[in-house]
C-alpha cells in the first residue's frame, strides 16, 4: 500500500512540477522546479524504509542494519560534497535520492526481497503498469487545469490498479472511507 500512495505523488510530481511550484508559491520559485522533480523519487524509498528498518529491528538485525545505516550516511555524505560541489543544489538533490534508494536496496538484500514483497512479483508488475499509464495519462492531460489533472490522474490510476488487479474494489473502497475519515477526524 506504500508505494501505491506514494509512486502517483512521484510521477505527478515530476510531470506537474513546472505547474506545482508556481501553484504552490511564485514564479519566483521556478529554480526549484528541477530541484522538486528530483527530490520526489526518493519518496518511495523514504516509505519503504519507515516499515522496512522497523521490521529488521523487529527480527533482531540490530547490528547489521546499524552497519547498514553508518555506511550509507558516510557514503551519502561523501556522494552529496562531490555532486554538490560538481552540479549545485542539484547533484545534491541526486545525492538524496540515491542515498536513500541505496539504503532502501540494502535493506531489501538484508531481509530478502521475497519477505519483503512477497511471493506474487505480479503485484509488483501491475503496479507498475499502472504507474505508467497514470503518467502517460498525466501527459495526456498536461493542458487541463492543475486540479483536472489531478483528479483525472487519481480516477485513471484507480481504475488501472483494479484493472491491473493490483488492488480490489473492497481495498479501494476501505482506502477511500479511510481517506475520508482521516480528514473529517
Amino acid at each position: 500500500y506504500l508505494l501505491i500512495l506514494c509512486l502517483p505523488a512521484v510521477i505527478g510530481g515530476t510531470l506537474l512540477a513546472d505547474r506545482i511550484i508556481p501553484f504552490l508559491y511564485t514564479a519566483t520559485y521556478a529554480p526549484s522546479i528541477p530541484i522538486l522533480a528530483i527530490l520526489v523519487w526518493a519518496l518511495p524509498a523514504l516509505f519503504l524504509l519507515e516499515v522496512i528498518v522497523r521490521a529488521a529491528y523487529v527480527l533482531h538485525e540490530e547490528r547489521r542494519a546499524a552497519r547498514i545505516d553508518l555506511w550509507n550516511a558516510g557514503f551519502t555524505v561523501v556522494l552529496t560534497l562531490v555532486l554538490v560541489k560538481a552540479y549545485g543544489i542539484g547533484g545534491g538533490a541526486v545525492a538524496c535520492v540515491i542515498g536513500r534508494t541505496l539504503r532502501l536496496a540494502q535493506y531489501g538484500i538484508l531481509l530478502g526481497l521475497r519477505r519483503l514483497f512477497g511471493r506474487n512479483p505480479w503485484t509488483l508488475v501491475s503496479l507498475g503498469l499502472a504507474n505508467l499509464i497514470l503518467a502517460v495519462a498525466v501527459t495526456v492531460m498536461s493542458q487541463w487545469p492543475l486540479a483536472a489533472v489531478i483528479a483525472g490522474g487519481a480516477v485513471v490510476y484507480i481504475l488501472a490498479l483494479v484493472l491491473l488487479r493490483a488492488l480490489s474494489l473492497g481495498e479501494v473502497t476501505s482506502l477511500v472511507r479511510a481517506a475520508l475519515h482521516s480528514r473529517i477526524t
